[in-house]
This record gives structure tokens, C-alpha cells and sequence, in this order.
């Protein structure tokens, strides 16, 4: 009996596939997977600290660790979000066309331009308002967040208008983020190359489409509105006199005003301090008497968003607490 002897033919390797810029979706969901994470670990240590106006430190530093580390070559350039679809973030040298995993000096940068920017934006301006007791129109108290509206939406534009994707942080940082599995093709680097720079015209557009995002939602979302009266640009005044942090300032029915206030710990008992307040709103004549009759304070702690207490009205004609 004969053996059939069968001669596999070796096939050619093939050809590695050429790095290509992450997907905008990719790169958001991965963004969302980080930010649960990092979420993760800032109420778990939140919930064991007392409330302070410096508590944003917290996330900050949590991030600023989380996100250096993982966009650095000590983790291959890729965060928990990015491993899980396939990213990773990777320098670019135009000079030599080289691609490399940042350092961790890098890394820590590329967060600072980025979420860490936005962080400090919206956090650090009211600190300040609140330690010297700034009174201004709402207009000019809440354009920090204007400001850091711009500064995403600009981000965001930036990465939707660039051929590489690469956002306005990784411009700046000189980064930019490649999905895996790939490695670079030597004879479209000069395509890489003449892609690093955007045009004009390019920067232009995102710079305007991401201003005018930013402003048309920041308009949509202001707090405040001129039927409050002298209220809205004494709030960081209130809240340097009184131990609270007022959360929102809502028009009600017949003539009402809810104030939403967050409690610090030395708070006193919710009905001394409800009068209180109510008398400094009425003495200083905050609030237009035509509009509005009833002050309504509904308190609660950090933590948590029950009442201690029913809801305190005060009259701001006979100025008592009911």
C-alpha cells in the first residue's frame, strides 16, 4: 500500500496591517470607561471624607495619577478604557517620522491640557469668588464655565477635523491615538508626516464650531436670569457669611423662590440658619418684592439629597420663618 505524501506549500506572511488613527466613537467610549473608573475610586473615598470646597482635589489627583500612568510607556500607552477597544496613545517625532510610547513627563501633560484643564476651569474661579466675597453680575460669575465649555467643545472639534483625529490636547502635547493591532507602514509616513500640521482653514472651523457649541449650550444652561434680582451676584458673599453652598435658584408659583443649599458641618440647626438667611435676603433687599413673596430653603447634606427638615418658608414681608 502507498503512502500519499501531501506537500503543503508554505503562504507568504503576510503584510502587517499599517497603524490607523482611532475611531472618534472608539475614542469616546473608551474616554466613558476611564471616567466610570476614576468615578469609581473618587465616591469611594468621597464617602469616607467630609465635604470640603477643596474636595475636587480628590478627583483631580485621582485622574492626574490614573491617567499618567496609563498613557504612558508604563502601561504600553493604553488606559483600562483604551485596552478595552483596541487603543493606545503614541507620540510623534516629524522631524524623523519615529512613533513611540510617551514618558511619563509627557503623559502627565497631555492630561494637564486636557481633563485636568477642565477640571481646574470649573473648579478653581469659584473658590476664588467665595474667599474675597466677589459680587458681579451672574453674567460675569458664571463665564468660567463658559470658558471650560470652550475648551472641550474646542477639543472635541479639533480631533473631528484633523485627518489623524488628534484633538487639540494631543496637538499641544504633540500626541496622537492609533488603533491596535497595527504597526507603522514606512511608506505612508510622509502621509503621517503632512498630517501632523491642520490647515488654516481646518483650525478655523473647529476653533468656530467649537465656540459656538460651547456658547449656545452655556446659554441654555445658565443658572441665573436678571427676574432674581440682586441675588445671583451676591451668592459668593452669602456663601462666605453662611456655612452653605447653594446648589440651585428655582421661581416657583405664587410668587416663590426655592433655594436648594448644600449644609456644611458647622451648619447650625436648619431653622436658626434658614432665618437668618432669609433676614440678610430681606435687609439687603436682594430679591424684587413684586415677583416674589416666599422665600422656600430646602437643606440638605453632603452625601445626600433628604431634607433634614420640611420645607422652611420665609415671608419676606413680615420676615417669619413658617
Amino acid at each position: 500500500m502507498e503512502t500519499a505524501i501531501r506537500h503543503h506549500t508554505p503562504l507568504p506572511d503576510r503584510p502587517p496591517e499599517p497603524l490607523v488613527a482611532a475611531p472618534p466613537t472608539s475614542r469616546a467610549l473608551a474616554l466613558l470607561v476611564d471616567y466610570f473608573t476614576v468615578s469609581a475610586a473618587y465616591f469611594f473615598l468621597a464617602s469616607h471624607t467630609a465635604y470640603s470646597d477643596w474636595q475636587f482635589l480628590v478627583p483631580l489627583s485621582i485622574g492626574t495619577l490614573y491617567f499618567s500612568v496609563g498613557y504612558s510607556s508604563v502601561t504600553g500607552g493604553r488606559t483600562l478604557g483604551k485596552r478595552v477597544f483596541g487603543l493606545k496613545v503614541l507620540s510623534y517625532r516629524p522631524a524623523t517620522g519615529a512613533m513611540d510610547e510617551i514618558s511619563l513627563q509627557r503623559s502627565f501633560f497631555r492630561y494637564g491640557c486636557g481633563l485636568g484643564a477642565l477640571i481646574l476651569l470649573a473648579e478653581l474661579p469659584p473658590l476664588v469668588y467665595r474667599l474675597y466675597a466677589i459680587v458681579a453680575s451672574s453674567l460675569l460669575l458664571e463665564a468660567h464655565m463658559l470658558l471650560a465649555m470652550i475648551w472641550f467643545f474646542v477639543d472635541i472639534a479639533f480631533a473631528l477635523f484633523h485627518p489623524l483625529g488628534r484633538s487639540l490636547h494631543d496637538c499641544l502635547v504633540g500626541t496622537w491615538v492609533a488603533r491596535l493591532p497595527g504597526e507603522l507602514d514606512p511608506e505612508a509616513a510622509h502621509v503621517l508626516k503632512a498630517s501632523t500640521a491642520l490647515s488654516k482653514s481646518r483650525i478655523g472651523a473647529a476653533v468656530v464650531a467649537g465656540i459656538g457649541t460651547a456658547f449656545v449650550l452655556w446659554s441654555l444652561g445658565r443658572v441665573h436670569d436678571g427676574s432674581l434680582g440682586r441675588l445671583p451676584e451676591q451668592r459668593y458673599r452669602l456663601e462666605q457669611s453662611f456655612p452653605l453652598r447653594i446648589v440651585s435658584l428655582e421661581p416657583q408659583a405664587d410668587r416663590q423662590l426655592a433655594i436648594h443649599a448644600l449644609l456644611l458641618a458647622e451648619a447650625p440647626e436648619p431653622r436658626t440658619l434658614a432665618q437668618a438667611l432669609g433676614d440678610f435676603i430681606a435687609t439687603e433687599d436682594l430679591l424684587p418684592e413684586e415677583k416674589f413673596q416666599t422665600v422656600s430653603f430646602h437643606f440638605f447634606t453632603p452625601g445626600s439629597h433628604e431634607n433634614p427638615t420640611t420645607d422652611l418658608q420665609y415671608k419676606l414681608h413680615d420676615r417669619t420663618l413658617r
